[in-house]
Order: C-alpha cells, then sequence, then structure tokens
C-alpha cells in the first residue's frame, strides 16, 4: 500500500500537489482510519463513519496521490464553495455544466440530497457543496455562500479557481514546490520508513549520504542525529493528527 522509502522517485506526485494532499498522505496511513476503512469496505459499517476523520465518504487507504480523491467536508476544508441552484436561464459564463469538466468530476450525494462535488486534476482542486437543487444532468444557475468573515478569503481564493477553470478549462497555475513541502515530504519518507522497520541509522544514511558514517554517527555526526530525530519526532506526531489545520488553510 505504501511507497517504498528509500525511492524518491515514489513520492514525485506530492511535489506539484496542493497542501490538502498531505492530509490524505497521513490520514491513509493510520490504524484508526484504515480499521474503519476496513469495517466499511467488508460490510460492516457505514459510509457516515467517514466523518469522524473529515471525510463525506471513504476513501480506499490504498490510493495514492495523485489516484485518491477524498472528498473532504466543508468543516475541515475551509476553501469549500457552498452554493444554491437557482432556477431560470443565465449568461453562459454563470452557468455551470459538470459535463464540461468529465475528467475532473467526483460526486458525493449525503442523505440531505446535497451534493458534494470534487474537481481534481491530480495536482489541484475544487470542493463545491450544493445544498439546494442540483448541478446534477444540465447547466445550471449556483448562487454562491459566504457567511462569515473567517472562512472568506479562502473561499474567494476558490470562487477565482472557479472561474479560471471555467474560462480557460484549466485549473490555476501551481505555486513552484518550496522548501517546505520537500521537509514534510520527508516526514512522510520517514514515517514510511519506521513503518518498514527502519532504524534512525539507516534513515539518516539515506537521507544524507556519505555525511553519515557507518560507525559511531551518533557522535561523529551529531548535526545529522538530531535532523533524523526531529524527522521522526514529527513523523510520528503527524500521524497522531493528520488533519492539521495547515493543511486546510493556506494556498498552495
Amino acid at each position: 500500500m505504501l511507497p517504498d522509502w528509500r525511492i524518491a522517485d515514489h513520492y514525485a506526485a506530492l511535489a506539484r500537489a496542493e497542501r490538502k494532499t498531505l492530509a490524505w498522505e497521513w490520514l491513509r496511513r493510520t490504524n484508526a482510519y484504515n480499521h474503519r476503512w476496513i469495517e466499511f469496505r467488508d460490510g460492516h459499517g457505514d459510509h457516515r463513519a467517514a466523518r469522524e476523520f473529515g471525510l463525506e465518504t471513504f476513501e480506499d487507504p490504498a490510493l495514492p496521490t495523485p489516484d485518491a480523491r477524498p472528498v473532504w467536508r466543508a468543516e475541515i476544508d475551509g476553501s469549500v464553495v457552498i452554493a444554491e441552484v437557482r432556477a431560470g436561464s443565465a449568461d453562459a459564463l454563470d452557468e455551470i455544466d459538470l459535463l464540461e469538466w468529465r475528467p475532473f468530476v467526483s460526486i458525493v450525494i449525503d442523505v440531505n440530497q446535497d451534493e458534494h462535488i470534487l474537481l481534481w486534476d491530480g495536482a489541484r482542486s475544487l470542493r463545491i457543496d450544493i445544498i439546494g437543487g442540483t448541478l446534477i444532468g444540465c447547466p445550471a444557475l449556483p448562487v454562491y455562500r459566504v457567511e462569515g468573515l473567517s472562512k472568506a478569503r479562502l473561499r474567494a481564493r476558490a470562487l477565482d479557481e472557479l472561474i479560471t477553470l471555467k474560462t480557460t478549462g484549466r485549473f490555476g497555475k501551481l505555486a513552484p514546490s518550496s522548501r517546505i513541502l520537500s521537509r514534510w515530504i520527508l516526514e512522510l519518507r520517514a514515517a514510511d520508513a519506521l513503518r518498514a522497520n527502519a532504524s534512525q541509522h539507516e534513515i539518516a544514511q539515506h537521507f544524507f549520504g556519505a555525511s553519515v558514517p557507518e560507525r559511531n554517527w551518533r557522535s561523529a555526526s551529531a548535526s545529522f542525529r538530531l535532523r533524523t530525530q526531529r524527522l521522526v519526532r514529527q513523523a510520528r506526531k503527524r500521524l497522531d493528527r493528520p488533519l492539521d489545520r495547515k493543511w486546510f488553510g493556506c494556498s498552495p
């Protein structure tokens, strides 16, 4: 299910993905989520139990980025666009036709018949919740809601992305990979190394190469020992709290 932590290319998809992708990568590695997923898969659980993990329904934890399409709840993801569909004709630019975005679309419909729509191109996503009416079947005019100021900026960015997608057929340009993103990927690889029973010495040697000697590494390369310990400590913290707000509160 998990990539080989020693092969950087196995994590290459994350280098161009948005932050909330990291939430999925950490969540799918947790024992709690895997246990509940197995119950659901085997018919012993309800899809609504996924809400405990910030999802509208379960996603198979064997699916990595970019194959996975987790549909996050609006309570977790502050950038979810909330809308109702209004009857009547509208300007073509204002109408949304999901058929235009067939390769990108996944839909979850809940017990209230609300539509939770994910648009995902493998690197960037947009989430729209339709809480009245439907976007399924024909072009329609959504009326967008922004309630309160706490999430207004995030939703304004999402609406701007929606405009870009509507007018160009593509998601907005990705921000370049950052040093902090590279560190997050290292933390993920460290977590996978621990799961593969690698020692901290093995992790340090693989990540930092010849700078870490075969013997007496704890004293001879103290700085790399400390860096490795920080990576391992942070990896364990991420597994304890996979849905850190930083994954959902910032742009890429």
